[in-house]
């Protein structure tokens, strides 16, 4: 069976015997495949291609997309390594990762069923989300309810929610971050002593995360401070509802006290 890539034909064979039921050898043989491809031929950012994807194909007949090997090889844990190498691999910056048909983004599926199957994964996630176009999501508020679902809430699953409620906010992250408030447990969670902290910990870390607005080197460092303030004041909006004035104004120092540090570095 041919290891197809968009706009590249055939790429590799792999002996399959069922390409409903991959094995682990299989499914380690396409990924490598892909991600040799892909190591071969990388995108720059502003010359990635708008629509890529691999495919399992037998004499012209497709027969597993992009979405069946993930979902197959997110089965066995032994391969969530490649899984998430090759998430990464076909990223090509903020906001600009390739669509694999027209409702889904290239590595949709191998974020989500490893972040689903290990908390270890969630940061993985997060990142293949920055890397989507989220002004026009289709699926991700279903993959980021199956997370929550297979682990409920804790720590980690409070750092998705404080990203989904601004930074990773897109189309629909407001209405989503409030039914899981109303509806999923998380108004539960938050009103107890445990969720209340890790909500704070995690806004707190949501502004803390590096980014574009950092300080560089020959810039005018009041405006870029100032700048810097206003994007603060901004995220903490989004979080006014969930923590009272103090913390958010503890929250709002440790923000501007990390800023200045880069800044006298």
């Amino acid at each position: 069976m041919d290891v197809h890539v968009t706009g590249a034909g055939a790429v590799a064979q792999v002996a399959v015997a069922d390409p409903e039921q991959l094995q682990q050898e299989e499914c380690r043989q396409v990924l490598d495949a892909v991600h040799a491809h892909v190591r071969l031929h990388p995108w720059a950012a502003s010359g990635a291609p708008r629509e890529w994807t691999f495919w399992l194909e037998s004499d012209g007949t497709p027969f597993a997309d992009e979405h069946q090997v993930y979902r197959q090889a997110c089965a066995w844990p032994a391969l969530h390594g490649q899984v998430h190498s090759l998430v990464q691999a076909t990223a090509a910056g903020p906001r600009r990762r390739p669509w694999a048909d027209e409702e889904t983004p290239t590595g949709a599926a191998g974020a989500a069923y490893l972040a689903m199957a290990d908390l270890r994964w969630l940061p993985g996630y997060l990142e293949y989300l920055a890397s989507c176009d989220l002004d026009h999501e289709v699926h991700q508020a279903a993959e980021m309810d199956g997370i929550i679902a297979s682990h409920g809430w804790g720590p980690d699953t409070l750092g998705l929610a404080a990203a989904r409620a601004w930074r990773l906010g897109g189309q629909h992250g407001e209405e989503q971050f409030d039914s899981w408030v109303e509806e999923g447990g998380l108004g539960d969670y938050l009103g107890s002593p445990d969720g209340a902290a890790a909500f704070r910990a995690a806004a707190r870390a949501e502004l803390e995360l590096d980014g574009p607005l950092d300080p560089r080197p020959g810039q005018d460092q009041a405006r870029a401070r100032r700048r810097f303030e206003q994007h603060v004041d901004g995220g903490l909006e989004y979080f006014a509802r969930y923590l009272d004035e103090d913390e958010l104004g503890r929250i709002r120092g440790a923000a501007m006290a990390r800023w200045d540090r880069l800044a006298a570095s």
